[in-house]
């Protein structure tokens, strides 16, 4: 028997959206329940790192897993990978952007006509 769990969750809703009345106080006590045992676990965790440090290792990858989270599954790309990759980036870019630029582009008049040395003792 029981309450189903589908009917938790929309009495703990319903409680996060209401001012007062029963969800409401539903919504607090499991807030309050939770945010007790995740005191008590961390005072417990923090115990147990006196005598050894890999409980609050384990306790910091999971709260911060940005920064003290595992990287195992981080590769390391060679030179040759990192060049292709940017080649591949590059290309993509163009493809995509090429889209929005003119099928010519504008000459600048300095490179349209370049000035040529005269033949009159100049260079």
């Amino acid at each position: 028997m029981g309450v189903d769990e589908q009917t938790l969750s929309r009495w703990f809703h319903r409680g996060a959206s209401e001012a007062r009345g029963p969800y409401r106080e539903f919504f607090v006590a499991v807030n309050r329940a939770e945010a007790e045992f995740m005191q008590s676990a961390t005072e417990t965790l923090q115990a147990a790192s006196t005598t050894n440090p890999k409980h609050v290792q384990w306790l910091l990858s999971r709260r911060f897993p940005e920064l003290y989270g595992r990287r195992d599954n981080v590769e390391a790309k060679s030179p040759e990978d990192q060049t292709a990759d940017t080649a591949a980036l590059r290309e993509l870019l163009i493809d995509r952007l090429g889209k929005f630029l003119p099928d010519e582009l504008p000459v600048p008049a300095e490179v349209a006509a370049p000035v040529l040395p005269d033949d009159k003792g100049g260079e």
